[in-house]
């Protein structure tokens, strides 16, 4: 009866222990009459409620027949797996065959495409030697043409006349212009683009070598050399290619003009028989073995022996003269040789050296000219003049690589009439220098006698004739200024002359020059000409109304070229006087 009892109050779910035991004392004292009571105590610990199982184990074995079919799921597509894993196995193989045969028959086209380029090779290095050989014989005919067209040149010119080489010289430096020219073009604009690419580059490198705002020195130190090594790079690496570039167009340039150059060099070789000149025989000197020979009124010296000197004194109108066709930038004869027909002799001219102090007469004015020669010389402030102004610093040396002519005295009023006509002068004479002339009017007259204005630095070294003081005399003797002038201009040549024969150089009237004005540099320099553009011209020398203070070869003073007055005048240059 108890168990019974005991096994419903089991089934009966949520009781507890406790409930159980009570439970089932009560229904067997119930059921027994109270005949039977049984024992409601445990030795159990705790507080423990009976579950009812049966759901949980439907749900157990809900989850057992999901597994047991998830199981049998994952064992079909394991062999399928294995079925798919085998086929794509024999895929594999399948594959790695094929590419063994296309393989092979890579190898076989290879194969055949090689043997084929070797017929074709064969073939070619046939056909090159048959072209080699034909190149070969067409060089040879060029050459032949070529030494042909040279000896035709050679008898064409051996008829020229000095004229007529320097026509075809001009020719053939017109055709090589014109070849040059597009090509010079294009080189500029390459190189232009070369630079502008490197420009940042050139920039930023530039730039490393200045120090950060907020860089401390050490740091700056540090990496500046480095910097300046990276800066070097670049430029070594612009530069090469800069000049590699103006090489390639400086050789396709020489490539096409090869011929013309050739032709060009031909012609400057040459000595032809000049015509249209005037040839003078001056005065032999027998001490020295030379006579002088005047040449369109250019001074030459040919040495000839007293004997051959005599002799061909009795046949000068036979005498001819041969030069080469290239000439000088100022049309002078080249390598001009003296031709004695009748008694074989060919001598040789040189150009004589002039002595500084020489004089010619200009047929264009009828002025007095006296030869300036090359030179170097301080130019600006001179040691121990304590009235330099500051435009006159800093001295500097300065180099005239070539001699000119210069008016003896400043341009005289007769002068300026027989060219210009009129007299624009204030103070009047014939013998007076011309003044209240602006800078345009005087470069005018020179240009119509066949000179020019000089530059300042030609005026300057001309008025200190190799002398180093701030005046190349006693002012009274070689000058008139406000002391002795009298208020007004005097005749020309009223003074002593400089060391080389030129007078009035200080004093008189200004003399424009035809520099535009501007600041000396320290620098050496050769035949300089002054700023580029400017406002005020440059003028020299001083003049009647000047203090003597202002007297002074270095002395420098600036108009407006437009500008004119009483006290300024000029005098001329000239490269040669014929």
């Amino acid at each position: 009866m108890f168990t019974g009892h005991l096994i419903d109050a089991l089934r009966t779910p949520g009781l507890s222990l406790d409930e159980v035991f009570n439970q089932v004392r009560q229904k067997v004292i119930e059921a027994s009459g109270n005949r039977q009571v049984p024992w409601s105590a445990t030795s159990v610990v705790g507080t423990f409620v009976f579950r009812d199982l049966s759901e949980a184990k439907r749900k157990a074995e809900e989850e057992a027949a999901r597994i047991e079919k998830e199981l049998k799921d994952l064992e079909a597509k394991k062999q399928a797996a294995v079925g798919l894993e085998a086929q794509r196995q024999q895929e594999r193989e399948a594959e790695a065959v094929r590419q063994r045969l296309r393989l092979q028959q890579l190898e076989q086209e290879r194969l055949a495409a090689e043997e084929a380029r070797r017929a074709e090779l064969s073939k070619l290095k046939e056909s090159l030697g048959r072209r080699t050989e034909e190149e070969t014989r067409l060089a040879e005919l060029r050459k032949r043409v070529e030494r042909e067209r040279i000896e035709v040149a050679r008898a064409t010119r051996a008829g020229m006349t000095l004229s007529q080489a320097r026509a075809a010289l001009a020719a053939v430096e017109a055709k090589i212009a014109e070849i040059r020219k597009p090509l010079e073009a294009e080189k500029a604009q390459a190189l232009a683009r070369l630079e502008g690419d490197y420009k940042a580059l050139r920039e930023a490198a530039a730039r490393q070598l200045q120090r950060g705002e907020f860089e401390t020195t050490a740091a700056f130190e540090a990496r500046k050399g480095k910097a300046e090594q990276e800066r070097q790079a670049v430029e070594r690496k612009y530069e090469g290619e800069r000049v590699a570039l103006a090489a390639r167009y400086d050789g396709v340039a020489k490539e096409q003009t090869r011929t013309l150059e050739a032709e060009r060099d031909e012609l400057s070789r040459g000595s032809y028989l000049a015509d249209g000149l005037q040839v003078a025989f001056g005065q032999y000197d027998a001490d020295k073995g030379k006579w002088r020979v005047v040449v369109n009124g250019e001074d030459y010296e040919m040495a000839i022996a007293p004997e051959a000197a005599q002799a061909l004194s009795t046949r000068r109108s036979e005498a001819r003269l041969e030069a080469r066709s290239a000439v000088g930038a100022e049309g002078a004869l080249m390598d001009p040789v003296l031709v004695d027909p009748a008694g074989g002799g060919r001598f040789a001219l040189k150009p004589r050296v002039r002595e500084a102090g020489e004089t010619k007469v200009n047929p264009r004015d009828g002025l007095t000219y006296v030869w300036i020669p090359p030179g170097s010389f301080t130019m600006g402030f001179s040691a121990g003049d304590s009235g330099c102004d500051s435009d006159e610093k800093p001295a500097h040396r300065v180099t005239l690589s070539k001699g000119y002519w210069m008016g003896q005295t400043e341009v005289t009023q007769a002068a300026w009439t027989k060219v210009l006509g009129g007299n624009p002068s204030r103070f009047k004479g014939a013998d007076l220098p011309v003044e209240s002339v602006d800078w345009n009017q005087a470069q005018k007259y020179c240009k119509e006698t066949g000179g020019r204005l000089p530059t300042e630095a030609e005026w300057e070294y001309a008025a200190r004739a190799g002398s180093r003081g701030a005046s190349y005399g006693e002012l009274n003797d070689i000058a008139w200024y406000d002391s002795n002038s009298d208020s007004k201009t005097h005749a020309v040549k009223g003074k002593q002359p400089n060391g080389w024969g030129l007078y009035d150089m200080l004093g008189n009237v200004w003399e424009w020059v035809q520099d535009w004005h501007g600041s000396y540099s320290n620098s050496e320099t050769t035949d300089p000409t002054g700023p580029s553009s400017g406002s005020m011209k440059g003028r020299r020398g001083g003049s009647w109304v000047i203090d003597s203070g202002y007297l002074r070869v270095s002395g420098r003073s600036n108009d407006p070229p437009g500008n004119r007055f009483d006290g300024i005048g000029f005098r001329c240059v000239r490269e040669a006087i014929p």
